[in-house]
């Protein structure tokens, strides 16, 4: 038999029926809400595909759906911070309405995590008597911050970011000025969370991401450093934000799992108090170190840091290397300007290094390139 991932279950949940609620849990940007419209279609679908899974996304009720203009289908806080009562008692009255053009009718709650006490009450009332053609999608980031009487009343799928490939194959229809080991760096990075790439790649999307993003490149860095100063003005960084940074989940379990790149890596978390995202970050870790450990123990793999040279870490190409990609005869535009993007890139690692004439040879080639010559 075979096993079904996230999205699979979710899309089969959505098609069989009979069940009139699904909480859709996994961190911000993970797909969570594209994965909910996808659901909607598999509902409204009139030629699903029961071999693949999938609504056909040709019928009219799947172009209405994946359209967003379907009249049977309202989403609920979408983009919203605070989801309050008198919203959630807006669908109680809908919900009393019966469907336009289909036998059900479905609310899509995005961030669920960010309704109120009094709308989870509200919105309880209608979990427990449910008009019968009613259905329900909620999104959240994590189920431990919404009601255990909500969540004991839906069945809940976790997902998490895609495979890697099909995360690059994403970025690169999104991004192909990108270099593609960019890509499969950041696919890596965030462990196939499109969203968190996309915000990576461009920081107009959500500085906040580039950020957090920037200092765990640093934490890093700063674990390999001999002198300690690095992790002291890291800490000092941390001071000034232990509000915002220690309050992001998706933060700290990237830093911690970088940190666990070297087998001796320690993560020291200080605050006044342990925030929420603290506790759900160190109860994912400890999930995550028990997968691994049980994975190593049946394969006999006992665990090792990984040596790499600095400039090997740092992708700095040799002088003859890049000579030979900047006098190609033949470069179309698209490699032009990738090959720019990649030598700036290998210019500031160089600076980084206290390379600086590496740096200035790698300067005046990218100035040749931008000249055309």
């Amino acid at each position: 038999m075979k096993s079904l991932t996230g999205r699979e279950l979710a899309l089969s949940l959505a098609a069989r029926g009979g069940i009139h609620a699904v909480i859709i849990e996994g961190e911000r940007g993970c797909g969570k809400r594209t994965l909910a419209v996808e659901m909607a279609a598999a509902m409204f679908c009139r030629n699903f595909d029961a071999a693949k899974n999938r609504a056909c996304g040709r019928c009219a009720a799947c172009r209405k759906v994946l359209g967003g203009v379907h009249p049977d289908v309202t989403f609920i806080g979408d983009g919203a911070k605070t989801i309050t009562v008198d919203e959630v008692r807006a669908v109680r009255t809908a919900a009393e309405v019966r469907p336009n053009e289909s036998d059900i009718r479905l609310f899509v709650i995005c961030d669920g995590q960010n309704m109120t006490v009094q709308a989870q009450n509200a919105l309880l009332k209608l979990f427990e008597e449910p008009p019968q053609p009613v259905r329900f999608i909620i999104t959240c980031d994590n189920v431990s911050r919404m009601l255990e009487t909500i969540v004991s009343r839906a069945v809940t799928v976790r997902i998490g970011g895609l495979p890697a490939e099909e995360c690059v194959g994403i970025l690169r229809g999104r991004f192909p000025e990108e270099p593609e080991e960019r890509l499969h760096e950041l696919a890596g990075i965030f462990e196939g969370n499109v969203g968190r790439c996309i915000e990576a790649i461009d920081p107009g999307t959500d500085s906040r991401t580039a950020e957090l993003f920037e200092l765990s490149e640093r934490a890093f860095a700063a674990a390999k450093s001999p002198s300690g100063w690095e992790t002291v003005e890291l800490l000092a960084r941390f001071e000034k934000d232990k509000e915002g940074f220690l309050r992001s989940e998706t933060s700290l379990v990237q830093t911690i799992g970088r940190a666990a790149r070297n087998s001796e890596g320690k993560v020291i978390m200080y605050a006044d108090s342990v925030t929420p995202s603290m506790e759900r970050a160190i109860t994912e870790t400890a999930r995550r170190r028990k997968l691994q450990q049980e994975y190593n123990q049946a394969h006999g793999i006992i665990p090792t840091t990984i040596k790499k040279d600095i400039r090997e870490i740092l992708e700095i190409s040799t002088k003859e290397a890049v000579e030979g990609q900047t006098k190609r005869k033949r470069m179309s535009e698209k490699d032009r300007q990738a090959l720019i993007i990649r030598l700036t890139n290998e210019m500031k690692n160089a600076a980084k290094l206290l390379e600086f004439e590496h740096a200035a040879y790698l300067r005046d080639k990218i100035k040749a390139l931008k000249d055309g010559k």
